[in-house]
């Protein structure tokens, strides 16, 4: 009978020894995973958001038929065609406002009319870049409905007209790429005989009559007028004006030179 007895422990213990194995290595490998994930802590803090960057203002050099406006980081500069004196300040850009404050007010009184309408030396605009041109929107109380333009570059076609009477005037046109983009007029000898002493050229249009120049003038005796070019040459001009303002209508011929801008 021994032998029978010794047969079937090591049966039963054959059979035991894997079971009992495979739950320790089992139950080992459930452990370690729970260790080593570690009980999870909530900080109760939302993580920062990121920084949103600081859009930069509008830097860099645009020209208006009156002068070329430059635009630095913390500066800025106003040159006008033709004159003795160039505005100086500084610059600040809190989007979506651009700052200009003149510093050099007392040396310098000759302001373009974007700079003059806060009555002071710091002007508030809001500046729009699209491609090339620069638009500066007045922020002003009234509001304004005129807006500053500037382009990078301008093509400049200066004409030295003389009226029947002997009145001679400048008229400058500025193009880009072969499109009107405004103008100005003003007399060189003291006289507001042709026109007026001095205003804007705001549209070129063509008709069968020839070009039409239409302009107008600001101040206490506001005004307006169309020049019509009826002969051209490549640096001769000639035909008829008409303007009118608060006390006065005018009108006559004219024959003008090509000038230099």
């Amino acid at each position: 009978m021994k032998p029978v007895l010794v047969i079937v422990c090591l049966s039963l213990a054959c059979r035991a020894d894997p079971l009992s194995k495979d739950e320790a290595v089992s139950d080992s490998a459930v452990a370690t995973a729970s260790s080593s994930s570690g009980p999870v802590e909530d900080s109760g803090q939302s993580p920062a958001p990121p920084d949103t960057p600081i859009a930069p203002g509008p830097e860099g050099s645009w020209l208006s038929c009156y002068g070329q406006l430059t635009i630095g980081p913390d500066a800025f500069s106003w040159q006008p065609n033709g004159g003795a004196c160039t505005v100086k300040g500084d610059a600040a850009y809190a989007d979506p406002l651009l700052i200009l404050t003149i510093t050099n007010g007392d040396e310098c009184s000759e302001r373009p009319w974007w700079l003059s309408l806060s009555g002071g030396s710091e002007s508030t605009f809001s500046p729009t870049v699209i491609g090339s041109r620069l638009a500066l929107f007045p922020q002003t109380s009234p509001p304004t409905t005129r807006l500053a333009q500037f382009e990078e570059s301008l093509d400049v076609e200066s004409w030295s007209l003389t009226n029947n009477e002997g009145v001679t005037s400048t008229f400058e046109l500025c193009w880009v790429e072969g499109a009107f983009f405004g103008g100005r007029y003003r007399n060189t000898e003291g006289s507001c005989d042709f026109l007026s002493c001095g205003g804007r050229i705001v549209a070129h249009a063509l008709s069968d009559r020839g070009e039409h120049w239409t302009t107008t003038c600001e101040g206490s005796c506001p005004c307006s007028g169309v020049v019509t070019v009826s002969e051209r040459t490549e640096d001769t001009l000639g035909g008829d004006f008409f303007g009118s303002n608060c006390a006065r209508t005018m009108s006559g011929t004219f024959s003008g030179t090509l000038a230099s801008p």
